[in-house]
């Protein structure tokens, strides 16, 4: 829905969308039945992994509370839903196939964003060798439990993308914003890039209205617009 309204998923005759959808869960291997769990009160936290996301909950409740903070969300129960499972690699296929498509060569991939809480690790195994040679730079948030971040680095460095960066994310403060994010929950976010690409952050400016640009042609640490903000807040790419 948020892709349609900005006109992503339609393109002028003769021209190929900017997006695409893809209506299956991802993973390290194909399946035809598998609960997706959905919380509607917090849309990016749903799962096929609600033990490991009831976990992060208490958490984060546990060091909320102890700094006197509290959660306004409405916590219910998640809703269950039936989907299918498809690899990374067979999902590339098909889009590849789709009406629309070229479907000629294989393009390298500019940039792979996995946020997928709990299957990072999956959807990365569900990539062959071959479509990792075109994958050029990765950023991917990485719920460390049960050694899986190291895991997803040696992955990475067995891939070639060698030029690395991790991040522990933390609370912040940002012009009164509130990003909590307390160090228990052991979430980081890990950049990987080939070394033949300089550096992961270009300093170059982003042209007008390019996608996840703001209006003044700059990329910003947070999703909202600028507003007038001082260029040391604002992030090139």
């Amino acid at each position: 829905r948020n892709l349609s309204s900005v006109g992503a998923l339609s393109a002028p005759q003769g021209s190929e969308p900017r997006a695409a959808v893809a209506p299956v869960a991802l993973g390290d291997v194909a399946s035809t039945r598998c609960t997706f769990h959905y919380f509607p009160w917090a849309p990016g936290e749903s799962t096929r992994h609600p033990q490991e996301a009831a976990q992060q909950r208490q958490r984060l409740q546990q060091s909320a509370e102890a700094v006197g903070l509290v959660d306004p969300r409405k916590v219910g129960c998640s809703q269950p839903y039936l989907c299918s499972v498809q690899t990374l690699s067979a999902v590339l296929q098909m889009l590849g196939r789709r009406p629309g498509s070229s479907g000629s060569g294989l393009p390298d991939i500019d940039l792979l964003k996995i946020d997928v809480e709990g299957d990072e690790e999956g959807v990365m195994k569900g990539l062959t060798e071959v479509d990792w040679l075109r994958v050029q730079q990765v950023v991917v948030e990485v719920h460390d439990v049960h050694g899986r971040l190291e895991r997803i680095l040696k992955l990475l460095r067995a891939m070639g993308l060698t030029v690395l960066q991790v991040q522990k994310e933390r609370p912040s403060l940002r012009h009164g914003y509130v990003n909590f994010v307390p160090e228990s929950l052991d979430l980081f976010n890990v950049r990987a890039a080939r070394p033949e690409i300089r550096r992961i952050n270009d300093d170059s400016r982003v042209p007008r209205g390019a996608s996840g640009s703001c209006a003044c042609g700059f990329r910003h640490l947070r999703k909202r617009p600028c507003a007038g903000k001082a260029e040391s807040d604002r992030v090139r790419k």
